[in-house]
């Protein structure tokens, strides 16, 4: 499914603009957004999407249906133990937020029938486009990450924290993400290099 076409500053403003009406205080600086009531009752109120948590088949971690308007994320990333799956989780409830608010309406003006699956690749386990064939901003899965990155991660405010010197894990535990997810963001918007790991 190729998804209307997307740049990186239309989906910045997409994030901004949700984040001003769900968590205007994300936009101010660095704290951790809370994804699971954004995910549980913003999307179901505000874009009319149904979310939930559900044992998935192995290695899906998630999955939005734009022809039924639902979404769900693997229960056992929210409900893991350890620190570095739950901030998986967080980040895999992101991405499915950013399908819900990106894609979920147009693919059902379309009435598109597949659904988007975020499988142990970050990638669709159901092949429904070859990446050869349509252009990075017109790739859903693509533009889910990055919308997913915006709102945790606001270009503003993260522009304003590595000019104060933090580090790249300061700011993981703040936004409770895991590190690797962070630096990706930086090196996105081309601040990776002006930032210490630890």
């Amino acid at each position: 499914m190729k998804a209307k076409g997307l740049s990186r500053q239309q989906i910045e403003r997409s994030a901004e603009s949700v984040l001003k009406d769900f968590s205007p205080e994300s936009l101010s600086g660095l704290r951790r957004l809370d994804v699971e009531r954004f995910y549980e009752t913003y999307l179901p109120k505000r874009f009319g999407i149904n979310t939930g948590y559900q044992k998935l088949t192995a290695g899906i971690h998630g999955f939005t249906n734009p022809a039924k308007l639902e979404s769900a994320v693997e229960i056992q990333l929210v409900e893991a133990s350890d620190r570095a799956t739950v901030r998986f989780g967080r980040s895999t409830i992101g991405h499915e937020a950013g399908h819900c608010v990106l894609h979920a309406h147009q693919f059902k003006k379309r009435s598109e029938t597949e659904a988007f699956l975020h499988d142990h690749h970050h990638a669709p386990e159901q092949r429904l486009f070859r990446r050869d064939e349509i252009k990075p901003y017109e790739c859903p899965e693509w533009q889910a990450w990055w919308f997913c990155k915006a709102i945790f991660l606001p270009r503003s405010v993260l522009s304003k924290e590595v000019e104060r010197g933090i580090t790249v894990r300061k700011i993981a535990d703040i936004v409770d993400l895991n590190p690797a997810f962070v630096e990706v963001r930086l090196r996105n918007l081309q601040l990776l290099d002006r930032v210490r790991a630890f």
